[in-house]
Protein backbone atom coordinates (compact mmCIF):
# COMPACT_ATOMS: atom_id res chain seq x y z
CA UNK A 1 0.00 0.00 0.00
CA UNK A 2 1.18 2.93 -1.09
CA UNK A 3 2.08 5.67 1.72
CA UNK A 4 1.51 9.53 1.94
CA UNK A 5 4.21 11.89 1.05
CA UNK A 6 5.47 12.86 4.66
CA UNK A 7 4.41 16.62 5.63
CA UNK A 8 7.09 19.29 5.00
CA UNK A 9 8.62 16.74 2.63
CA UNK A 10 9.50 18.51 -1.40
CA UNK A 11 6.21 18.76 -2.68
CA UNK A 12 6.04 17.76 -6.61
CA UNK A 13 6.05 20.17 -9.46
CA UNK A 14 2.90 22.10 -9.88
CA UNK A 15 1.65 21.16 -6.38
CA UNK A 16 3.15 25.44 -4.54
CA UNK A 17 0.67 27.48 -6.37
CA UNK A 18 1.57 30.80 -7.14
CA UNK A 19 -0.67 34.36 -6.09
CA UNK A 20 -4.12 33.94 -7.62
CA UNK A 21 -5.31 36.27 -10.34
CA UNK A 22 -8.20 38.31 -10.06
CA UNK A 23 -10.94 36.69 -12.68
CA UNK A 24 -13.53 39.26 -13.85
CA UNK A 25 -15.94 36.81 -15.96
CA UNK A 26 -18.78 36.11 -13.98
CA UNK A 27 -19.49 32.95 -12.81
CA UNK A 28 -22.43 31.39 -13.45
CA UNK A 29 -22.67 28.88 -10.06
CA UNK A 30 -21.85 31.89 -7.69
CA UNK A 31 -24.20 33.94 -10.16
CA UNK A 32 -26.89 30.99 -8.86
CA UNK A 33 -25.79 30.82 -5.02
CA UNK A 34 -26.02 34.86 -4.90
CA UNK A 35 -29.42 34.91 -6.46
CA UNK A 36 -30.33 32.25 -4.24
CA UNK A 37 -29.28 33.73 -1.15
CA UNK A 38 -31.06 37.17 -2.57
CA UNK A 39 -34.57 35.63 -2.69
CA UNK A 40 -34.10 33.81 0.58
CA UNK A 41 -33.45 37.28 2.24
CA UNK A 42 -36.28 38.90 -0.01
CA UNK A 43 -38.85 36.06 0.75
CA UNK A 44 -40.14 36.59 -3.00
CA UNK A 45 -39.35 34.60 -6.26
CA UNK A 46 -41.53 36.70 -8.10
CA UNK A 47 -40.29 38.33 -11.57
CA UNK A 48 -38.92 41.33 -10.37
CA UNK A 49 -37.13 39.91 -7.29
CA UNK A 50 -35.55 37.39 -10.27
CA UNK A 51 -34.44 40.07 -11.89
CA UNK A 52 -33.68 42.18 -9.06
CA UNK A 53 -31.11 39.49 -7.85
CA UNK A 54 -29.59 38.78 -11.20
CA UNK A 55 -28.38 42.49 -11.17
CA UNK A 56 -27.33 42.24 -8.17
CA UNK A 57 -25.38 39.14 -8.35
CA UNK A 58 -23.59 40.66 -11.74
CA UNK A 59 -23.00 43.92 -9.75
CA UNK A 60 -21.34 42.02 -6.78
CA UNK A 61 -18.95 40.22 -9.81
CA UNK A 62 -18.02 43.66 -11.28
CA UNK A 63 -17.35 45.41 -8.27
CA UNK A 64 -15.79 42.47 -5.84
CA UNK A 65 -14.52 39.96 -8.46
CA UNK A 66 -13.08 37.12 -7.05
CA UNK A 67 -9.75 35.46 -7.67
CA UNK A 68 -9.06 32.57 -9.32
CA UNK A 69 -7.64 29.95 -7.06
CA UNK A 70 -7.26 27.07 -9.98
CA UNK A 71 -8.47 24.51 -7.79
CA UNK A 72 -9.93 21.35 -9.94
CA UNK A 73 -12.86 18.90 -8.29
CA UNK A 74 -13.24 15.44 -8.46
CA UNK A 75 -16.02 14.72 -5.90
CA UNK A 76 -16.07 10.77 -4.56
CA UNK A 77 -19.62 10.50 -2.96
CA UNK A 78 -18.48 7.71 -1.03
CA UNK A 79 -15.39 9.51 0.32
CA UNK A 80 -17.65 12.18 0.52
CA UNK A 81 -19.98 10.34 2.76
CA UNK A 82 -17.29 9.52 5.31
CA UNK A 83 -15.73 13.08 5.34
CA UNK A 84 -19.58 13.96 6.32
CA UNK A 85 -19.83 11.07 8.84
CA UNK A 86 -16.31 11.39 10.61
CA UNK A 87 -17.11 15.16 10.94
CA UNK A 88 -20.69 14.79 12.21
CA UNK A 89 -18.97 11.91 14.74
CA UNK A 90 -15.93 14.19 15.59
CA UNK A 91 -18.76 16.80 16.55
CA UNK A 92 -21.15 15.16 18.82
CA UNK A 93 -17.93 13.04 20.79
CA UNK A 94 -16.00 17.01 20.74
CA UNK A 95 -19.10 18.82 21.94
CA UNK A 96 -20.14 15.95 25.41
CA UNK A 97 -16.28 16.21 26.06
CA UNK A 98 -16.57 20.23 26.15
CA UNK A 99 -19.66 19.91 27.90
CA UNK A 100 -18.08 17.66 30.67
CA UNK A 101 -14.72 19.69 30.87
CA UNK A 102 -17.38 22.78 31.85
CA UNK A 103 -19.98 21.24 34.07
CA UNK A 104 -17.05 18.87 36.26
CA UNK A 105 -14.43 21.59 36.42
CA UNK A 106 -11.79 19.73 35.41
CA UNK A 107 -8.68 21.68 35.15
CA UNK A 108 -7.54 20.71 31.35
CA UNK A 109 -3.85 21.39 30.24
CA UNK A 110 -4.61 24.14 26.74
CA UNK A 111 -1.88 24.74 24.19
CA UNK A 112 -0.98 25.85 20.37
CA UNK A 113 -0.05 23.03 18.43
CA UNK A 114 1.56 23.13 15.00
CA UNK A 115 0.34 20.82 12.33
CA UNK A 116 2.11 20.68 8.66
CA UNK A 117 -0.28 19.54 6.42
CA UNK A 118 0.29 18.02 2.56
CA UNK A 119 -1.63 20.28 0.23
CA UNK A 120 -1.12 23.86 0.35
CA UNK A 121 -4.11 24.26 -2.09
CA UNK A 122 -6.09 27.35 -0.47
CA UNK A 123 -9.71 25.75 -1.41
CA UNK A 124 -8.19 22.62 0.36
CA UNK A 125 -7.06 25.01 3.29
CA UNK A 126 -10.20 26.77 3.84
CA UNK A 127 -12.02 23.78 3.91
CA UNK A 128 -9.72 22.19 6.87
CA UNK A 129 -9.69 25.14 8.52
CA UNK A 130 -13.29 25.73 8.95
CA UNK A 131 -14.28 21.74 9.59
CA UNK A 132 -11.38 22.28 12.41
CA UNK A 133 -12.34 25.28 14.24
CA UNK A 134 -16.79 23.99 14.05
CA UNK A 135 -15.16 20.93 15.90
CA UNK A 136 -15.99 22.42 20.04
CA UNK A 137 -13.04 22.45 21.83
CA UNK A 138 -10.34 23.24 18.76
CA UNK A 139 -9.70 26.26 16.79
CA UNK A 140 -7.42 27.26 13.75
CA UNK A 141 -5.73 30.61 15.02
CA UNK A 142 -3.28 30.76 11.92
CA UNK A 143 -2.38 29.44 8.39
CA UNK A 144 0.82 29.87 6.58
CA UNK A 145 -0.36 28.30 3.06
CA UNK A 146 3.32 28.98 1.41
CA UNK A 147 4.36 26.68 4.09
CA UNK A 148 1.27 24.23 4.33
CA UNK A 149 1.26 25.32 8.24
CA UNK A 150 -1.72 25.28 10.19
CA UNK A 151 -1.26 26.52 14.11
CA UNK A 152 -4.72 24.90 16.40
CA UNK A 153 -5.61 26.14 19.95
CA UNK A 154 -6.43 22.80 21.61
CA UNK A 155 -8.23 23.18 24.56
CA UNK A 156 -7.55 19.64 26.31
CA UNK A 157 -4.48 18.31 25.41
CA UNK A 158 -3.93 15.41 27.13
CA UNK A 159 -7.32 14.31 26.12
CA UNK A 160 -6.84 14.16 22.87
CA UNK A 161 -3.12 12.02 22.66
CA UNK A 162 -0.87 15.63 23.28
CA UNK A 163 0.59 17.13 20.36
CA UNK A 164 1.30 13.92 18.42
CA UNK A 165 -2.62 12.62 18.50
CA UNK A 166 -3.67 15.78 17.49
CA UNK A 167 -1.28 16.23 14.71
CA UNK A 168 -2.62 12.64 13.62
CA UNK A 169 -6.17 13.72 13.91
CA UNK A 170 -5.35 16.47 11.73
CA UNK A 171 -3.81 14.76 9.45
CA UNK A 172 -6.34 12.19 8.96
CA UNK A 173 -9.09 14.85 8.56
CA UNK A 174 -6.83 16.55 5.92
CA UNK A 175 -6.61 13.10 4.09
CA UNK A 176 -10.89 12.58 4.02
CA UNK A 177 -11.18 15.76 2.81
CA UNK A 178 -8.65 15.43 0.12
CA UNK A 179 -9.82 11.61 -0.92
CA UNK A 180 -13.61 13.21 -1.28
CA UNK A 181 -12.69 16.34 -3.58
CA UNK A 182 -9.27 16.24 -4.94
CA UNK A 183 -8.37 15.19 -8.65
CA UNK A 184 -6.74 11.73 -9.01
CA UNK A 185 -3.12 13.40 -9.90
CA UNK A 186 -3.09 15.63 -7.16
CA UNK A 187 -3.76 12.80 -4.89
CA UNK A 188 -1.12 10.54 -7.02
CA UNK A 189 1.30 13.93 -6.32
CA UNK A 190 1.13 13.52 -2.64
CA UNK A 191 1.25 9.94 -2.23
CA UNK A 192 -2.69 9.36 -1.28
CA UNK A 193 -4.37 5.68 -2.34
CA UNK A 194 -8.03 6.68 -3.93
CA UNK A 195 -8.96 3.22 -3.95
CA UNK A 196 -9.01 2.59 0.04
CA UNK A 197 -11.68 1.00 2.24
CA UNK A 198 -13.02 3.60 4.62
CA UNK A 199 -11.95 1.29 7.80
CA UNK A 200 -8.51 1.24 6.46
CA UNK A 201 -8.22 5.17 6.59
CA UNK A 202 -8.98 5.28 10.41
CA UNK A 203 -6.35 2.43 11.19
CA UNK A 204 -3.98 4.06 8.92
CA UNK A 205 -1.41 6.20 11.13
CA UNK A 206 0.14 8.63 9.10
CA UNK A 207 3.66 10.77 9.20
CA UNK A 208 3.70 13.28 11.61
CA UNK A 209 4.99 16.58 10.67
CA UNK A 210 8.13 18.36 11.38
CA UNK A 211 10.46 18.55 14.34
CA UNK A 212 9.23 20.20 16.82
CA UNK A 213 10.49 23.52 18.68
CA UNK A 214 14.25 22.77 20.17
CA UNK A 215 14.67 19.72 17.63
CA UNK A 216 17.18 19.51 14.98
CA UNK A 217 16.41 21.64 11.66
CA UNK A 218 13.13 23.36 12.89
CA UNK A 219 12.44 26.03 11.29
CA UNK A 220 9.15 29.13 13.34
CA UNK A 221 9.01 32.15 11.73
CA UNK A 222 8.88 34.43 14.63
CA UNK A 223 5.66 35.77 13.58
CA UNK A 224 4.14 32.34 13.95
CA UNK A 225 2.24 31.95 17.23
CA UNK A 226 4.26 29.55 19.76
CA UNK A 227 4.05 25.92 20.80
CA UNK A 228 3.17 26.00 23.99
CA UNK A 229 0.64 24.40 26.83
Amino acid sequence: MRRLRPAGAARPAGATRGPSRVDMRPSAAMTLWLLGVWLLLLRDVSPLGVVGGLLIALAVHLLLPMPRTGTRWRIRPGALAWLLIRFLVDLVHSGLEVSWIILSGRRVRTGIVRVDLHSNDPVHLTIMSAMTSLVPGSIVVAIMRDQARMYLHVLDLDGHGGRAGIRRSALRQEERILRAIAPADVLADLGIPTRDHPIRWVRRRLPTSRPLPGDPGHDLSPSAPREGG
